[in-house]
């Protein structure tokens, strides 16, 4: 969560929190810890998601699968799963490949 308190990061955070759980999920977490009185409703929010959630938590397995031609000149990637993915919205290859190799 230290990220979350920098300035240049925090929208990013709030973004792809928003993307792996849904906006209305999302609203609604925020709504809760409103209504309860947090001082950042959005920041908490956001800590239930990452931390008490544990949406892909560093050290889940992740599984690829490649297929490579016979003939050695080209690939691709014909599977992909991860314990963590279960928990949130589909997310997309892209998604999924920028986090695993950025």
């Amino acid at each position: 969560m230290s990220e979350y308190d920098a300035p240049a990061t925090a929208g990013m955070i709030v973004g792809l929190t928003q993307h792996l759980v849904g906006y209305g999920r999302f609203e609604e977490l925020i709504k809760s810890y409103s209504e309860q009185g947090y001082d950042n409703p959005k920041r908490a929010a956001v800590a239930e998601v990452f931390e008490v959630g544990n949406i892909w938590k560093v050290g889940t397995p992740v599984v690829f699968q490649w297929a490579i031609a016979a003939d050695g000149k080209s690939f691709e990637l014909t599977y992909w799963d991860s314990l963590a993915w279960q928990s949130v919205k589909k997310m997309s290859l892209d998604d999924i490949l920028a986090q695993v190799y950025n």
